[in-house]
């Protein structure tokens, strides 16, 4: 019994198939279309939250930072306020960098746009960065092979030496290998010792086109463009068992305070 009415059943749908193709077909492709859509918005969206995170990794995680201007203003603080606030500087990073017990790394940044760099007959505008040592434990900068990150004596004594990004050590050295040539910017030269891998275009660049930065020691930075004024961003990375850098953040407050003879 169960086995005829299960045939019935089969047999019946397939006459009701044929009898309206039309019908059927335009089903079939409506399903389709829709199950090939959701898997399109699924990949897109998959790809972004990839894309943002790559792009965001150059923030660092579990990062804080210390600077004269807030990334967004709170509600109950005057804006104008935030213009009678003293800038970071490189005093008050090397006095983090002796005293903070929270923090895993520390580093100073600054950074100067559309500087145009020279070698030879070739020209690149891009963005300098002026880091300090520990840069690389607070943000990714992957090396290609051949090159190096910066030695700690070469960032405490501000030599100039350099590590380009992908595109610009290709426009400035388009024959040769760019590790251990020499390229000028702003008068002074400077020495390739590394080069960023390749990362490519992205929807969202945060903090700026990797391939078209170039990193120096932060002192021969603040020589050419701060005007020996050694105002900078204080980037600090706290212990993972720290949720939320709390404890960090507390610390960070404090020890500022204290430096600069606040209550």
């Amino acid at each position: 019994m169960f086995f005829r009415l299960t045939y019935e059943s089969f047999r019946f749908a397939i006459q009701a198939l044929k009898a309206n193709a039309l019908r059927t077909i335009l089903s079939l492709l409506g399903v389709s279309i829709g199950i090939f859509a959701i898997i399109a918005v699924f990949t897109f969206v998959d790809s972004m939250e990839k894309n943002i995170k790559s792009s965001l990794s150059f923030f660092g995680t579990n990062v804080l930072y210390v600077q004269k201007w807030a990334w967004s203003t709170e509600d109950d603080y005057p804006w104008w306020k935030y213009f009678q606030r003293p800038p970071t500087n490189y005093k008050e990073l090397k006095f983090l960098e002796a005293n903070l017990e929270s923090a895993k790394a520390i580093c100073g940044i600054d950074a100067t746009s559309n500087v145009t760099i020279k070698s030879k007959s070739n020209s690149f505008n891009g963005l300098v960065f002026g880091i300090t040592y520990q840069y690389n434990q607070i943000s990714e900068v992957p090396i290609a092979e051949g090159g190096r990150y910066f030695t700690q004596q070469e960032v405490e004594s501000g030599r100039n030496v350099a590590i380009l990004g992908d595109e610009i050590a290709k426009s400035l050295f388009p024959d040769n290998n760019a590790i251990g040539q020499e390229f000028k910017f702003s008068g002074q030269k400077f020495t390739v010792i590394g080069i960023q891998e390749k990362k490519g275009k992205s929807m969202v660049d945060m903090g700026g086109d990797p391939d078209v930065k170039v990193f120096v020691p932060y002192l021969s930075y603040a020589k050419i463009f701060n005007g020996g004024k050694p105002e900078i961003d204080i980037a600090v990375k706290g212990f993972e068992s720290d949720t939320g850098a709390e404890q960090l953040a507390s610390e960070i407050t404090g020890l500022m305070r204290t430096k600069r003879g606040l209550r």
